[in-house]
């Protein structure tokens, strides 16, 4: 089976995105636009990375965690865990 790793780099920035403002719109937590860009960038870069690595639970819950960071911004310990845990269930029934 072949992969394009140029398409799931942008299949996954788009899928990252829409799970972004799904999350903010859940939560309504405000976040501009470059914020969601700039996010959703990083969530296609670590994803073309868990093909590298041997280690994809970390990357994973590494990125999640970046990702929320960049987005949303840092109140506290809650806030931020809210926020993670909301994006891995919307991750979850979007994306399989």
């Amino acid at each position: 089976m072949e992969i394009y790793i140029d398409l799931f780099f942008l299949f996954n920035i788009i899928m990252d995105a829409i799970i972004i403002i799904s999350t903010s719109i859940l939560l309504k937590r405000k976040t501009s636009i470059i914020r969601i860009i700039f996010a959703s960038f990083i969530g296609g870069v670590s994803s073309v990375f868990l093909f590298t690595s041997l280690n994809m639970i970390f990357i994973e819950a590494a990125s999640i965690i970046i990702i929320v960071l960049i987005a949303f911004g840092y109140r506290d310990v809650r806030y931020l865990l809210k926020n993670i845990f909301y994006m891995y269930i919307l991750s979850v029934l979007l994306g399989g």
